[in-house]
């Protein structure tokens, strides 16, 4: 007991001093530079978000527009911007926050008061839901019927499995054709594989039969064609695995995209050595560096650094968790992921927070909500804009503060224990990093100073690197777009993503269903057991109460009488003829009392008869009879 506890005082004792002891910082990341290697980066890579930045802003590169006026020599950017009407969004902005936050209140009500409303729309909505796609079926089934087998178009088949002689340029006149006749879906297919034999051809993917799309846009070397190559990727899987409509404006935009990936040599020569002719016509290639919310600054930045940039090779689901060893752990990379950039999905959450709790270092940008839950961060709110960062120092107290502007102020607290790495003018916490298990989490509550807006403005750039100084790595793992979509784990998690998780529930249950109703048709027969017969006392019984029911009695005297004279008259000597003197000479009773009996048994009248009034001693009657009968007969056995 005694070891048990000294070894968790040990543990909360090193848990504490890794995050309040400071550490030495790592010799590549200098704040102090950090701003000339963003502009020597920006220089060299003619990044183009500042001058010519790709239009129509998204919404990302809507947020940075206040940062655009304080960029030297971005005039392209406060231009772009100057043409959106920004009051307005940020008054949209405004008021989607505020419905945000009233939302779940105003549900909350409403499922307490009008619950079983819900519960019957919901219930007719699954109703809907399942009959209208039907009913339509039906409905285009009837009105168009199929075509014979010869005007059918063939789909398109899997780009592993086309011949080697058919070139891309072959497959995007495929495609045309087929989006000219109206077959978009097969059109699309086309794209991705004349795309895709195009990449195979320069070495940039490999073709193999048990490779994915996102196996292909993951392994893709060219980092330039990579982003077309998403889209065209995107848009395919939307039609071919969630069954959405492939629309004309779809199907342009991937040939547009196909036909860049595909014909990107050519147009490279045409560009170096007839520079003339695209500008009499022609479509622009899209350019790294065009988006003001781009992150090619941020990589830039950390290779200027001296830090070593690498990028994953499987998707973060698939993360190998590090390898347990004595040391600090150097040599394990920091894994950097932007959640506003690269979304994550349950499965992906729970990977990173078992990767954190085995021993890595995760640094995470971007909205707190987004982040695996058992971290333990929460967004919380900011007033002001000016940022202050903190860098990692051998000396307490004798680090060098960094100041950073920020365009949207928005702040984060961690609910366990925790450091303040970079706060605002309010004392709200910008970034800050905490213990989780063996590893550490080094979270920043926004992505803006990763973006080429961000980082491009005097000052911020120096205290991004401040940040990342706490990470306290040599190497950094950033995540891409299309890593945070962890493969399916099986056959049902495919078509469950697939949008048919429904169709698949209906599937089991009507199986169910069909399964009990043909196998109770087919199992063994059971023998059918023969109708029971009464006993023909419970006949007479049965009669009997008939009889008492409607006041017969006088009808059972007479009918007993007859039965007693049969029986009687079988048993007297040949040519006796008075069975009352039989009945008396065999059962022990007077000649009197039987002729008395007989004649009152006999004189009873019978159904069909004219019926007087019953007397009321015919049961009785009925009984002295019986009783004499039974004397009688009693002596032939």
């Amino acid at each position: 007991m005694v070891g048990a506890r000294a070894w968790v005082l040990c543990r909360l004792v090193a848990v504490a001093a890794f995050v309040a002891v400071p550490r030495v910082a790592l010799a590549g990341l200098d704040p102090s530079h950090a701003q000339a290697d963003v502009r020597a980066a920006a220089e060299e890579r003619g990044y183009p978000f500042c001058s010519n930045p790709r239009t129509p802003l998204s919404m990302h590169a809507r947020d940075l527009c206040p940062q655009a006026a304080e960029i030297p020599g971005c005039t392209g950017f406060a231009r772009a911007c100057g043409e959106q009407d920004l009051e307005r969004l940020a008054w949209m902005n405004k008021l989607l926050r505020a419905i945000a936050a009233v939302v779940p209140d105003f549900l909350k009500t409403l499922f307490r008061d009008l619950w079983r409303v819900i519960f019957w729309v919901f219930v007719g909505g699954l109703v809907l839901a399942i009959l209208v796609p039907a009913v339509r079926a039906l409905g285009r089934a009837r009105r168009d019927p199929a075509p014979p087998p010869g005007d059918r178009e063939e789909k398109a088949p899997p780009v592993e499995t086309l011949p080697e002689g058919i070139g891309e340029e072959d497959l995007l006149d495929l495609a045309d054709s087929h989006a000219r006749r109206g077959d978009n879906a097969a059109a699309l297919q086309l794209y991705l594989a004349a795309s895709l034999r195009a990449l195979d051809r320069r070495g940039a993917v490999r073709l193999a039969k048990d490779r994915t799309n996102g196996e292909y846009l993951r392994s893709c070397a060219e980092e330039s064609t990579r982003p077309d190559l998403r889209e065209i990727v995107r848009e395919v899987d939307r039609v071919q695995f969630g069954h959405a409509p492939a629309g004309g404006d779809a199907v342009a935009r991937t040939a547009r995209l196909a036909a860049g990936i595909v014909r990107f040599l050519p147009v490279l020569l045409l560009v170096l050595g007839l520079p003339a002719v695209l500008g009499c016509g022609g479509f622009e290639l899209p350019k790294p560096g065009d988006d003001p919310a781009g992150d090619e600054l941020f990589r830039d930045l950390l290779r200027k650094q001296g830090v070593q940039v690498v990028s994953l090779a499987y998707s973060l689901d698939s993360l190998p968790l590090p390898a347990q060893s004595d040391d600090d752990g150097d040599e394990t990379p920091a894994l950097v992921i932007d959640v506003e950039r690269t979304p994550l999905d349950d499965d992906t959450r729970a990977h990173l927070s078992a990767w954190v709790h085995a021993g890595g270092v995760l640094v995470l940008a971007g909205q707190p909500s987004l982040w695996p839950g058992d971290l333990g961060a929460e967004a919380d709110g900011a007033s002001s804009h000016g940022v202050t960062a903190r860098p990692l120092s051998d000396e307490p107290g004798g680090e060098k503060l960094e100041h950073a502007e920020l365009a949207i102020p928005e702040a984060l607290r961690f609910t366990g224990s925790s450091a303040r790495v970079a706060w605002y003018d309010d004392e709200t916490t910008y970034a800050a990093e905490a213990s989780v298990g063996d590893g550490h989490v080094l979270g920043i509550a926004t992505d803006e100073l990763m973006t080429n807006a961000g980082l491009s403005r005097p000052g911020n750039a120096a205290a991004l690197v401040a940040i990342l100084t706490n990470a306290n790595r040599a190497t950094f793992q950033v995540a891409r777009p299309e890593d945070g979509i962890s493969p399916p784990s099986s056959p049902v998690a495919t078509m469950v993503r697939a949008g048919l998780g429904p169709a698949l529930g209906h599937a089991l249950v009507a199986a169910v269903l069909l399964f009990v109703a043909a196998g109770v048709r087919l199992s063994r027969p059971r023998p059918v057991p023969p109708p029971e017969r009464r006993a023909f006392a419970e006949h007479v019984e049965a009669v009997g109460a008939l009889y008492a029911r409607t006041r017969s009695a006088p009808h059972a005297l007479a009918a007993y009488a007859r039965f007693a004279e049969e029986r009687l008259r079988a048993r007297m000597p040949r040519g006796a003829g008075d069975v009352a003197a039989f009945l008396a000479a065999r059962s022990g009773l007077s000649v009197e009392a039987c002729h008395r009996l007989w004649t009152r048994a006999t004189g009873a009248a019978s159904l069909g008869e004219p019926k007087g009034r019953p007397a009321g001693d015919e049961l009785v009657v009925l009984g002295e009879l019986a009783a004499a009968c039974a004397a009688a007969l009693a002596q032939d056995k």
